[in-house]
């Protein structure tokens, strides 16, 4: 594992297969946040993930063997010393080389998608339900003979969120040919947008799921 220039933290290059293949386990990974950047027994951490002990020394038996943990001290007690452990850097740097084409990079995203979709779900249930008198979900087939689940308010008639009557919900995907100055002119729009409002948080208000996206089509897609 090399060191690259410091950049104000900690950060190592890891690209070897074993390394690699932890940091890109989804199952695995959560366990190494306790100590990433910061010195953890695996008790403490066991209490922070709220998982026994044991499935955690497991873990970190793991993360001692590939590199990615040490052991900082050791402490002193009645019985069994209490180790103490930290991540060998603060960050640690996968180079595109070193990524196994098959790893699943956007388990990130797909967890924010799921949260937002559930979010989403919640709102339109409830707006279905509190002030949308026969409303519920169509299952049909639409035009294009795609068998899709939407929301009704009545057999057979789309819902459409009325501005003011749900809570703030934008939810619109469609395909658009752009070109490429029109798209490099959106994507600069969309990050302005969202650092915008990130920015502008209200201590103590209303928690929103605040995404944008733009990725070019597959032609057909």
């Amino acid at each position: 594992m090399a060191e690259p220039p410091d950049h104000g933290r900690s950060t190592a290059v890891a690209d070897d297969p074993a390394q690699v293949a932890l940091l890109f386990d989804l199952d695995q990974l959560p366990y190494l946040g306790p100590f990433l950047g910061r010195e953890s027994s695996a008790a403490a951490a066991a209490a922070e993930l709220g998982v026994p002990v044991d499935r955690v020394l497991t873990r970190v038996r793991r993360f001692l063997r590939v590199g990615l943990l040490e052991v900082t001290r050791v402490e002193p007690r009645k019985g069994r010393a209490v180790k103490h452990y930290r991540t060998v850097a603060d960050e640690f740097f996968v180079p595109a080389d070193a990524v196994d084409t098959s790893a699943d990079l956007l388990r990130y995203e797909r967890t924010w998608q799921r949260r937002w979709t559930a979010a989403l779900e919640a709102a339109i249930v409830d707006e279905l339900r509190a002030r949308t008198p026969g409303g519920g979900v169509r299952i049909h087939r639409t035009a294009t003979g795609r068998v899709t689940a939407d929301p009704g308010s009545a057999p057979g008639v789309p819902w459409v969120p009325r501005a003011g009557a749900t809570p703030p919900l934008v939810f619109e995907w469609r395909p658009v040919r752009l070109a490429e100055g029109d798209a490099r002119a959106l994507e600069t729009e969309l990050r302005d947008l969202v650092a915008r409002y990130a920015a502008a948080e209200t201590p103590g208000a209303p928690a929103y799921a605040l995404g944008a996206h733009l990725a070019p089509l597959p032609e057909g897609g």
